[in-house]
């Protein structure tokens, strides 16, 4: 059978898949999807997934000397990526956090643009992000609230990359399984 995924190897998620499963000992559900979400980006051209606490604490940075072409148009080099669950899951204090953190990184690289990757979000989307911060309603095109599916499209080129690879997962989670 060939395998059906062009913009990862079969190698390649098997060794994710088992990592996550690996990993999973006492942790929920729900850590054990950030896991696995965050980490496989490792595996897709153009991606880079930092040590944690490194590069800025980023989950993960995407970049193409070519440039991306963001939803309004403007073309940047980098995006970097803070990705969690669900951003409903987040309190004020760490949304605004987030947020500061994405402005500063603006600051010091306008040549960028800053995602917050909804792992589990409600319907697909990619559109600026707005918060409050010191009371004042702010947002910024640069600084996007985008659903995973709408990153897997971008970082891969395909639609439908992550229902692809949903397709594909219950097959390699059975055969990691059964190797154990």
């Amino acid at each position: 059978m060939s395998w059906e995924l062009s913009f990862i190897p079969e190698e390649a998620l098997t060794k994710h898949v088992k990592n996550t499963i690996d990993k999973y000992g006492d942790k929920s559900n729900t850590n054990s999807i950030g896991y696995f979400h965050k980490n496989i980006f490792q595996y897709i051209n153009n991606c880079h997934v930092p040590d944690n606490g490194t590069e800025g604490r980023w989950d993960v940075i995407f970049q193409v000397p070519e440039g991306i072409t963001l939803s309004n148009g403007d073309v940047v080099h980098t995006i970097y990526v803070e990705m969690k669950n669900k951003y409903k899951n987040m309190n004020s204090a760490a949304a605004r956090e987030t947020y500061i953190k994405m402005q500063h990184q603006l600051l010091y690289n306008d040549d960028c643009a800053c995602f917050f990757v909804e792992a589990k979000a409600k319907k697909s989307h990619n559109i600026k992000w707005s918060t409050t911060v010191d009371g004042k309603r702010i947002s910024h095109e640069k600084l996007r609230r985008v659903s995973l599916d709408q990153f897997y499209a971008l970082v891969t080129g395909q639609e439908d990359a992550l229902y692809q690879m949903r397709m594909v997962l219950p097959r390699i989670i059975e055969r990691v399984v059964e190797k154990a």
